[in-house]
């Protein structure tokens, strides 16, 4: 029935779908002036958001959510689904839960940040500073890879010791280049300097 809802408002060419709740077992993006109070996605659906503002986002199942703009106050990683955010704000929470993944690649607010269960957290930049809040929470802050700062992320839930198999920090690429740079000058039963 869903689908025939969609089927009919894309025909229609009706640009502005609305509606509190929804669910997503197609792919499908969230442009702006688009209106949802939670929004699950299922199966293996790939969800993008390009812009709007959106209560609650649920990545269940295999799914795949990618934030690239607009407000997302609540968003949940559940199952072994997948999240990228490159842009966008989260302003409220981003809770990584089951097997799940989020990978970080920029945003301009995350709130508090949460890691359950074996969720998995990749937040790609570098200069990263750490600042311990008490037990299995802190601040973080750094650079994402395209040079803009972000600051007061609240990581709580977290494996201790920091960063933890749990939470991965991975450096800009040039660190990433030397990194393997220097894997190639060694070699077994000796090492050999460039």
């Amino acid at each position: 029935m869903y689908k025939t809802v969609i089927f009919i408002l894309i025909v229609l060419g009706v640009g502005n779908v609305q509606g509190s709740i929804v669910e997503f077992t197609e792919d499908w993006v969230i442009h702006e002036g688009d209106e949802y109070d939670i929004v699950s996605i299922l199966n293996d659906a790939i969800v993008g958001m390009t812009g709007s503002e959106v209560w609650g986002i649920h990545a269940k199942e295999s799914s795949t959510f990618n934030l690239f703009d607009g407000v997302a106050h609540r968003v949940y990683a559940e199952s072994s689904s997948s999240i990228y955010i490159y842009g966008g704000t989260i302003d409220r929470s981003l809770n990584v839960a089951g097997s799940s993944t989020v990978s970080l690649f920029g945003g301009e607010e995350f709130g508090d940040v949460a890691i359950f269960d074996s969720g998995v957290l990749k937040i790609y930049g570098y200069g990263f500073e750490y600042q311990p809040a008490g037990a299995g929470s802190g601040m973080l802050s750094g650079y994402w890879l395209d040079g803009t700062p972000f600051s007061g992320m609240y990581l709580r839930m977290l494996p201790e010791p920091f960063p933890g198999s749990q939470i991965v920090l991975i450096p800009e690429p040039s660190t990433l280049f030397l990194l393997l740079l220097g894997g190639l000058v060694v070699k077994k039963g000796g090492c050999y300097y460039v």
